[in-house]
């Protein structure tokens, strides 16, 4: 319940500004890690506005034409990085295709690390959701927090101290040990 309010007063903020738009570069492979993410997106953007295979190309549709749409307007391009989606080629064209409109300022590309291959080296420099190393929930509200312009810092270090405690024995003291103790 406390979720859906929350998604509601999402999609009323964001109903009085210019829509944000997402494209979800992935593998067919892959689908049962985006999907949830896409439905998310779609929860607080709205379904048009998150290009996602699945709902966004319909039979008959032509699927390069579609895609080739897709990847014209995006203000965010997630790449899920895998070794399924390294190995696509349609994936590979998706993203070449963000990271030079990126460079250009027409987009901003995410990749974000599904298992435990490298990100390619022309993106190394790009921070990255590691949905691999922390897992489904943290990836989706750092996907969220990155589609609306909110910084995805969340504390982790919480219990740091710089004193340093430590038991001395009494001998350490220089108080004897009574045998009787």
């Amino acid at each position: 319940m406390e979720r859906k309010i929350i998604v509601q007063a999402l999609k009323r903020s964001f109903s009085t500004q210019s829509a944000t738009t997402v494209f979800l570069s992935h593998t067919s492979a892959d689908k049962p890690i985006v999907e949830p993410i896409a439905l998310r997106l779609a929860e607080i953007f709205g379904r048009e506005n998150v290009f996602y295979d699945s709902w966004s190309i319909q039979p008959g549709d032509g699927i390069i034409a579609k895609m080739n749409d897709g990847l014209t307007v995006p203000d965010f391009v997630f790449f899920f990085v895998s070794n399924r989606s390294l190995d696509s080629n349609m994936v590979k064209l998706e993203w070449q295709n963000a990271l030079f409109k990126a460079t250009n300022g027409q987009c901003k590309i995410i990749p974000i690390r599904v298992d435990d291959s490298a990100i390619p080296p022309i993106m190394s420099q790009n921070l990255y959701v590691d949905l691999f190393s922390h897992g489904l929930e943290v990836a989706i509200s750092q996907v969220v927090n990155v589609a609306q312009g909110n910084s995805t810092f969340t504390p982790q270090h919480l219990g740091f101290s710089n004193l340093k405690a430590f038991r001395l024995e009494p001998e350490s003291r220089g108080i004897p040990l009574r045998p009787d103790l």
